[in-house]
């Protein structure tokens, strides 16, 4: 499976939008920010998860559990105790 910074530079690419559109749409005021997170330089904030999605057009729960996969592992254990078990899955693209 991809990392997270390898699977948002690939799905910027599908997304044929300029790196300014999508940070825009995301909320970041300065575009580079994408070209560091891509380069895995920085972690998505898990504020921007759903907006960067909807920007990219991609499944926000797949997006969601890609990131705590990778960067907090043991808050994704925790969820199956209070969420049905296939969150832990991942969802099917839109």
């Amino acid at each position: 499976m991809q990392n997270v910074a390898e699977y948002i530079s690939v799905q910027i690419e599908k997304s044929h939008l300029k790196q300014y559109e999508i940070s825009k749409q995301v909320g970041w005021n300065r575009p580079n920010f994408l070209s560091i997170l891509k380069k895995g330089g920085a972690r998505l904030p898990l504020d921007k998860v759903a907006p960067l999605a909807d920007a990219l057009g991609i499944n926000k729960q797949d997006l969601m559990i890609r990131c705590l996969r990778e960067y907090q592992p043991e808050v994704l254990e925790v969820l199956p105790l209070r969420f049905p078990p296939n969150i832990t899955h991942t969802a099917p693209a839109k």
